[in-house]
């Protein structure tokens, strides 16, 4: 399988895409960890927000990583992921756990706030755009 290691540590913040139960998209810009080992990634939220209650309602999600760097026009600069999940608000404890090994080390958090609750996100599936090692289709890997 691709190393998705070298893209997801471009940037700490994605774009997260949800729906509510008719089907109206919403988005919310998020930061991020990742477990290394799997890809499963993780976010912090309030359960309040409206990207947590669709969530809640419907666990398939999406979202995007970009290349903040990148310099538009050149192909060679174009790097980003666009990725399909499922999505899972976790207990407390564990929680916890996650965001002191997953969260922590890459986002300078003061510690996981008791109103706030640590989203899982499994991949189902990925695109990644790098012109220079796929070209203008980019590529997909299904999990």
């Amino acid at each position: 399988m691709t190393d998705l290691k070298q893209y997801l540590e471009m940037t700490t913040m994605m774009v997260l895409a949800t729906k509510d139960s008719e089907g109206n998209p919403y988005t919310a810009n998020v930061y991020f960890g990742y477990n290394p080992d799997n890809y499963s990634c993780y976010f912090i939220s309030r359960l309040t927000r409206e990207h947590s209650k669709q969530i809640i309602e419907n666990e398939a999600i999406a979202w995007s990583i970009i290349n903040t760097q990148q310099s538009w026009p050149r192909d060679s600069d174009k790097k980003w992921l666009q990725f399909q999940w499922i999505a899972r608000v976790l207990e407390w404890d564990e929680s916890r756990q996650i965001f002191e090994e997953f969260y922590l080390p890459r986002i300078n958090f003061q510690g996981l706030p008791e109103w706030h609750h640590v989203f899982e996100c499994k991949p189902t599936q990925v695109k990644i755009w790098d012109e220079n090692l796929y070209g203008g289709d980019g590529k997909l890997i299904k999990f």
